[in-house]
């Protein structure tokens, strides 16, 4: 696939994500930048596949994005993203919702300081890293916690509840072969464009 036909393909996999979030497509510009801090990045830190190099906005960015057709993040709530890596989904969902505040939660430093220096770079003042694991955060902290690329999306779900405030949600995206076991609620998205992604989702709600 030639250049041109990659910047094709992403603006096409971003505008018709933003547009049906209602969100302006003058966002593209921060999520690319974000892409491209990735790419630059990936091989010294492991960020994404070396298959995905090319490919991180369908398969990661506008992945991402998903998430806000599940749960929109709304002004004043406060979201956490276990496990960030690379900055999917949070970083992109701060890009996406100024006014909710995200913590980007990445035991690795090194990562960890990818992600602050690149939040940095694009001038994200809702955004917060902590180079932590969730089970070190202290519990009711947030309205939402989210993850991608986690293996037991069960066990997963449960951890994230406990650092989510009574009512709050924990989501996460799941393949389909981990759909027939996980025990959370499925959500599934469909006319996903060119959205590289299954659109499928694990979500658990923290009882009171």
């Amino acid at each position: 696939m030639g250049f041109a036909r990659n910047i094709e393909r992403d603006l096409a996999a971003l505008g018709g994500l933003l547009d049906r979030l209602g969100l302006p497509a003058t966002l593209i510009s921060p999520i690319r930048a974000h892409s491209r801090a990735v790419k630059e990045a990936a091989g010294r830190l492991g960020l994404v596949s070396p298959n995905d190099v090319e490919h991180v906005i369908p398969r990661h960015s506008a992945d991402s994005l998903l998430f806000a057709l599940v749960r929109r993040p709304a002004p004043g709530e406060r979201w956490v993203d276990v496990g960030s890596g690379a900055g999917f989904p949070g970083l992109v969902l701060a890009c996406a919702f100024p006014e909710c505040s995200f913590t980007l939660v990445e035991p690795l430093e090194k990562r960890a300081g990818f992600l602050e220096l690149t939040a940095a770079d694009l001038g994200l003042g809702n955004l917060d890293v902590r180079a932590t694991r969730v089970e070190e955060l202290e519990p009711d902290l947030f309205d939402v916690a989210v993850a991608r690329a986690l293996t037991e999306p069960s066990e997963a779900l449960r951890s994230m509840l406990r650092v989510v405030r009574p009512a709050g949600q924990a989501i996460v995206a799941i393949s389909r072969d981990a759909a027939v076991i996980t025990s959370g609620t499925i959500v599934e998205l469909g006319d996903l464009g060119n959205v590289d992604s299954p659109g499928l989702f694990s979500m658990m709600t923290r009882e009171g």
